[in-house]
């Protein structure tokens, strides 16, 4: 059976939280900032599964060492799947080379799963929330209209360009666009904002722009912010704590 190349990281995910439950390990499935499950001892293990038909040991590790590289390897040719856990992963000892049974079973009852209900994950605790709920009062109190986007940088703290929808399309009903890029700090377990920066939609239309590389054209997006441009100009729109986001914030209230 060929597994298409977009359902091997889902199928992947799924035969590793069923080993979890099979064999009583005390996990969580997360799907967030560099883990995809978290396993419990004595202590919190972060784990990233990487399914893959090549490599039985990962190489190509982006986060620091908090994350353990846990990989299903799938062998279609034998109709086998094997664990291979990180050296530093608390499965190591006890699950190396582990056969995880028939890769033929296995993606049945994946389909099967599917139709039932989506893999659970637990996503209470995302700490972007914090913020999202800031943008919220914000708005409640000077009654405001927010666009409120993201990014999470995990294992690249610089920033770099930013998202492809500013302006993007649904920007008018909103009285401002809010983009806030965030790092995340591996050692306090959470995002930090590096930035916050504001595109008031009444200025919309004379930010720096620049034509978008072809993958974004092909969403139907002809320009986006030119963000080099933006950051040099616009410095007064750009923040690096919500309490001078919200001082900033009342005063659009004021002119509106």
């Amino acid at each position: 059976m060929v597994i298409e190349t977009k359902l091997k990281g889902p199928l992947g995910e799924f035969i590793f939280q069923k080993f979890c439950i099979d064999h009583q390990i005390d996990f969580k499935r997360v799907n967030k900032f560099g883990r995809d499950f978290e396993i419990k001892t004595t202590k919190l293990h972060l784990i990233d599964v990487k399914t893959s038909e090549r490599s039985k040991v990962w190489k190509n590790r982006k986060f620091p060492d908090h994350v353990s590289y846990d990989v299903v390897f799938i062998d279609q040719e034998n109709d086998s799947v094997v664990l291979y856990p990180d050296e530093k992963s608390p499965l190591y000892t006890n699950y190396w080379a582990y056969d995880l049974g028939s890769l033929d079973v296995l993606i049945s009852e994946f389909e099967d799963f599917k139709k039932i209900k989506k893999l659970s994950t637990d996503s209470g605790e995302d700490p972007t929330i914090e913020f999202s709920t800031k943008i919220s009062e914000i708005e409640e109190e000077y009654n405001l209209s927010l666009r409120f986007l993201f990014r999470v940088n995990t294992h690249d703290w610089r920033g770099g360009e930013g998202p492809d929808n500013i302006p993007g399309k649904p920007w008018r009903k909103f009285d401002a666009t809010i983009y806030c890029n965030f790092k995340y700090d591996w050692d306090m377990d959470r995002v930090v904002p590096i930035d916050i920066c504001v595109f008031y939609t009444k200025d919309m239309d004379i930010y720096p722009k620049k034509k978008p590389e072809q993958r974004v054209i092909n969403k139907g997006i002809n320009e986006i912010i030119d963000w080099e441009s933006f950051r040099k100009d616009y410095t007064k729109n750009i923040f690096t704590n919500f309490e001078d986001l919200e001082q900033e914030l009342s005063l659009l209230d004021q002119n509106k």
